[in-house]
């Protein structure tokens, strides 16, 4: 069936709006009155099914069950495509949190692959292109002709699972109508320099590669002979794997000359967006606030979306379940793109998120668009202090004025060896509930405004604005968006860094409207700093929903470094330390722009 056939069959008794008093509800996180438990067991078999070359790729099939024997009828199917071991201990909590067994039940049909060069899976990975895609056509056409499946498939996982969703809509296969990205990267270049920041991805490297090498992946059904001859021959093909060694001063038009490609840009799904939405693929997108991939989330929504949801979750909370909201997601998302179920999904607005801070019961919002269309942009430039409220090294002032000097800066020793946030910061689960102001601001430049006459909503993309001088020639400069209390306590809002040398924002953007920069860093793009002329340094920090409530205070503080997270490169390493000049005078104005929304 092609994707551009498929229609919803309107059902005369079932109401276009979100909920019916009697039996029916369909609203984010609860789903009854639609769709009923039709199945109480599940079988499970494995075999190996031909990639595009005849390598054998291993999947599980969970099946609909009655007195133990599989249903004969047909039913969507859903594929869930991984490199961490399609049984492994990533699949137990999937299987209970995300709902799996619970679609089945209502009369699904889920697969779960191993990636070529993982798992049981034979071959080799080569960077994941243009192999992967092509497993994805042979996938999915094998799938589609299987007498338990009815043709109409869908995708559902999180992270490099989300992001092979990605892949397999680009291949354009008419059978794949609905894909659910939870947390998925869409920029490879930023998830290992993040924001052009280097950060050491090694650690994750060395996993995926044990995974691969040394775990027990489990056989499939056939392999029963001693020792698992089959599982046995896949591995010694993993052998040959090629893994992501991201170098500290790549750049995203690298070459590698193993993999034969410009890997950060071949992999990254959001250079080949127009081939996404051209597929008709409907496109759930799910993220958190927390997630090391929001900003990606975000930008596919925009780039080739249809819905989207923004919870108050880190990466394994996204990928996982989203505390439960996200499982019962699948299944309203399942059944309205796979079986044609009028639920009201897609009356809704397209935008469901959390604002962090809101009163009780007011949390969850929704939007018709992202970013909110009602939002203000409001600059808050740094000043001058002292604003009485922290021991930094300059203890400035966050206003809402322009400022009228002609010259005016502060003076910062870039050291590069601030441990920032006790060391207890994960980007993965982007979060510190400790006192900002001896972890970060006293180590910083910190501008903070004065207490706030009323509560105040910022939900969007926080942009940075720093005009910098310096004596060295590049440099990582970071900025916090923090919110204090009266007592002096400081709790982390934001955060994000920028490379200096790689601070041209091009013009021809990704990232379409959402109104942040788009640093490309192609090599021809770099660019030092001056000792005597100031350079603009723009660059957006992570996203949030977050209300600065009334008396409090909001404080940027920027730092040359921060780790343990992002590990200074040689190449950044100088001596003397460099002397940093944050300017703020009116022809150059620091400043950070606030998404602010009104009237709440």
């Amino acid at each position: 069936m092609a994707n551009d056939s498929f229609t919803v069959k309107p059902q005369s008794s079932v109401p276009k709006t979100a909920s019916n008093l009697e039996t029916k509800l369909s609203q984010p996180g609860q789903y009854s009155g639609f769709s009923k438990i039709l199945y109480s067991q599940i079988v499970r078999s494995s075999q190996y099914v031909p990639g595009f070359d005849g390598t054998k790729l291993a999947i599980d099939i969970y099946r609909p069950a009655e007195n133990g024997r599989a249903t004969d009828q047909p039913w969507p199917t859903v594929i869930i495509d991984t490199q961490y071991q399609r049984r492994g201990q990533t699949f137990a909590p999937v299987l209970e949190s995300s709902g799996i067994n619970n679609l089945v039940k209502h009369g699904y049909v889920i697969i779960i692959a191993d990636v070529r060069g993982t798992g049981a899976s034979f071959g080799t990975r080569n960077g994941g292109f243009p192999e992967q895609g092509l497993d994805a056509k042979a996938l999915l056409e094998w799938t589609a002709s299987q007498p338990w499946c009815n043709g109409r498939i869908g995708m559902m996982g999180g992270s490099q699972m989300g992001q092979i969703q990605l892949t397999f809509a680009r291949t354009r296969e008419p059978h794949l109508l609905s894909i659910m990205p939870a947390a998925a990267p869409i920029d490879v270049y930023d998830h290992h320099y993040v924001g052009t920041v280097w950060e050491d991805t090694t650690a994750f490297s060395s996993r995926v590669k044990a995974l691969d090498l040394t775990a027990s992946p489990q056989p499939v059904d056939e392999d029963t002979a001693p020792g698992n001859p089959l599982l046995s021959q896949a591995r010694e093909d993993h052998k040959g794997n090629i893994y992501d060694e991201a170098s500290p001063d790549a750049f995203r038009d690298a070459w590698n000359d193993i993999s034969k490609s410009r890997p950060y840009i071949e992999s990254s799904p959001m250079f080949y967006a127009d081939l996404i939405k051209a597929s008709g693929v409907k496109v759930y997108i799910m993220g958190g606030w927390y997630d090391i991939f929001l900003k990606d989330s975000l930008g596919g929504y925009k780039l080739f979306g249809h819905k989207m949801i923004l919870g108050p979750w880190n990466h394994s909370q996204t990928c996982f379940g989203g505390e439960g909201i996200l499982a019962v997601e699948y299944l309203r998302w399942l059944d309205y793109t796979l079986k044609g179920i009028d639920n009201g999904i897609m009356q809704e607005p397209r935008v469901y998120y959390y604002t962090i801070n809101a009163s009780s019961g007011h949390e969850w919002r929704f939007a018709d668009d992202w970013p909110l269309p009602d939002q203000k942009l409001i600059n808050y430039y740094f000043e001058s202090g002292p604003s009485g409220t922290v021991a930094s090294i300059n203890d400035g002032i966050l206003s809402p004025r322009s400022p009228s000097l002609s010259k005016a800066k502060d003076d910062h020793v870039a050291r590069n060896n601030i441990l920032v946030l006790d060391g207890k910061y994960v980007r993965s689960a982007r979060r510190f509930d400790g006192d900002m102001a001896p972890s970060v601001d006293q180590k910083g430049l910190t501008y903070t405004s004065a207490p706030l006459n009323s509560d105040i909503e910022v939900t969007g993309h926080p942009v940075v604005h720093l005009w910098v001088t310096s004596t060295a020639p590049d440099g990582n400069f970071f900025a916090f968006l923090e919110e204090v209390e009266p007592n002096g306590v400081s709790h982390y809002v934001s955060d994000r860094g920028i490379r200096a040398s790689r601070r041209d924002i091009h013009e021809q953007s990704p990232w379409t409207d959402m109104g942040i920069p788009f640093h490309r860093a192609f090599q021809e793009d770099y660019a030092p700093l001056s000792s005597d002329q100031p350079v603009e340094l723009v660059f957006d920090l992570y996203a949030t929903s977050y209300i600065f409530r009334k008396g409090n205070r909001i404080r940027v503080t920027v730092t040359c470094s921060h780790l343990p997270t992002y590990q200074l490169p040689l190449s950044l390493t100088f001596n003397p330390v460099p002397l940093v000049n944050m300017h703020r005078a009116r022809e150059y104005p620091s400043c950070i722009t606030l998404p602010i929304i009104a009237g709440r």
